[in-house]
């Protein structure tokens, strides 16, 4: 009848708006469900997915211990226990849980995001470059994944690579600012000061929080004989270095 229908596409719902990265609206469904359904595993670790995407990490954990250890090996379980792995700088556990989805399934996209990211925090390029060139010809429109793989790209000194990787984001009307700041670096590294200039200017004009640029951005000034426009950016800047943060995106997978 139409209320078991109306349960039957509540779950459904849920995974709709965590894909699209609404777990603040997807949050009180899950509870929903789990309240009719104490039992529900594969909500339960929905609803830790969702508590990890709004930084609710002691909840995610808590709904990660519920499961029962047969489901250990599935790969929501996996993907959760990884996810919360990247979280706490366990690398090496969160490789390790992507890698067991990967033996099950080798073209899951979650995995190969999840598996990369560790591989790039551990510094490991060669291998993260791999697993996103694969989760880039599954999903080709993929930020997540184009990012971080010119992000490898760059760390790997081939910034033509990155730049290429990222030449769909940056066709876009409003590009991802962090997407536009790997290329900045990368313009940079080629020595092209004036585009380098002008992207990282535009990552920060549309992501202030990104101001760890600002370094970055005065030297790209200072290079292009802009002297007085890299002494007011350096003044604003810090001593940090800009790095793509792993955890932000595995924290939308």
């Amino acid at each position: 009848d139409d209320a078991d229908v109306g349960k039957q596409a509540k779950p459904l719902k849920a995974e709709l708006l965590l894909e699209l990265n609404r777990a603040e609206e997807a949050l009180p469904l899950l509870d929903s469900i789990i309240a009719e359904n104490p039992d529900h595993m594969s909500v339960k670790l929905a609803r830790g997915r969702a508590h990890l995407m709004l930084k609710q990490y002691d909840l995610a954990r808590k709904d990660l211990e519920t499961i029962p250890e047969e489901l250990h090996n599935a790969p929501p379980y996996l993907l959760l226990n990884g996810m919360l792995a990247m979280h706490d700088q366990d690398y090496q556990s969160a490789h390790k849980a992507a890698s067991a989805i990967l033996q099950q399934f080798p073209n899951n996209p979650r995995a190969l995001l999840l598996a990369s990211s560790a591989l790039y925090m551990n510094s490991d390029y060669q291998d993260a470059e791999k697993h996103l060139k694969n989760l880039v010809k599954l999903l080709p429109g993929n930020i997540n994944g184009l990012r971080l793989l010119a992000a490898t790209q760059q760390n790997m000194k081939k910034p033509e690579a990155a730049l290429k990787t990222l030449a769909p984001i940056l066709r876009l009307a409003e590009p991802d600012p962090r997407a536009m700041a790997i290329a900045g670096y990368s313009y940079l590294a080629t020595g092209e000061w004036e585009k380098g200039e002008e992207l990282l200017a535009r990552a920060l004009k549309n992501a202030p929080e990104l101001s760890k640029l600002r370094k970055q951005l005065a030297l790209s000034q200072l290079m292009g004989g802009k002297s007085e426009r890299a002494l007011e950016s350096i003044e604003s800047t810090d001593e940090s270095e800009y790095q793509i943060d792993a955890l932000k995106v595995i924290a939308y997978l």
